[in-house]
């Protein structure tokens, strides 16, 4: 476990400052977002991926007693961040007009594939299997990547 302390201070940085840069660009479109229900709630799944990863980055520099733990505390943080983008996805509504970009986001939905990948690489742990975090490497590639795409349609779209 010791091998993956450098990449979770690395990309749970990485993700400390993705959440401080959405709060200051949310703020160039406040007026818009206030009042729009689906766009505070797209914003709050992008929020929950980045949370989820800086969370995830976290429970890997504890010092825990033992692998089977970091997979346990992995697996309840894909759990909340799973319960969390399902009622923000119902209260998302999608608009079937949209452009070519969000179409595929919405196919591939890289906020469930982050949380899924979160908590398998925690049930990998739980077995003993240290290489499962690989897949919260994937899981952090994937969550910058849609993350981040998805905060830009939100900041781009002229309604929302």
């Amino acid at each position: 476990m010791d091998r993956w302390v450098n990449f979770a201070i690395v990309a749970g940085g990485a993700s400390a400052a993705f959440v401080g840069l959405l709060f200051v660009s949310v703020s160039i479109r406040a007026d818009t977002i206030a009042h729009s229900p689906s766009l505070r709630a797209r914003l709050a799944q992008v929020l929950t991926i980045f949370l989820g990863i800086l969370i995830s980055c976290v429970l890997i520099t504890l010092p825990n007693p033992a692998d089977w733990v970091v997979g346990a505390e992995l697996l309840a943080t894909s759990a909340a961040m799973s319960a969390s983008l399902i009622f923000l996805g119902r209260r998302a509504v999608r608009n079937r007009d949209s452009d070519p970009l969000e179409r595929t986001l919405d196919r591939l939905n890289p906020n469930v594939t982050t949380a899924v990948l979160i908590g398998l690489s925690g049930v990998a742990l739980l077995f003993g299997i240290e290489s499962g975090l690989f897949l919260l490497s994937l899981a952090v590639i994937v969550g910058f990547v849609g993350g981040g795409l998805g905060a830009w349609l939100v900041l781009v779209r002229p309604d929302g």
